[in-house]
């Protein structure tokens, strides 16, 4: 199986959604969060002004 070649644009482009994604979550943003991270369906969130980690299938809707 051949691998895909990726560019140095394919590259800004994650770069960038990374640092949003992660301003998001650090501003306490999950909705913007999880709108530009493609997560796996079992994952655990740890908030990052500390507290409980919280499984996804725990999160209400209004805690989003």
């Amino acid at each position: 199986m051949s691998r895909p070649e990726i560019t140095d644009e394919d590259l800004d482009v994650l770069v960038a959604r990374v640092r949003e994604a992660t301003g998001a979550l650090m501003q306490g943003d999950v909705r913007r969060y999880l709108e530009l991270v493609d997560e796996a369906p079992d994952y655990t969130l740890m908030p990052p002004t500390g507290g409980p980690t919280r499984r996804r299938e725990e999160l209400s809707p209004e805690a989003l």
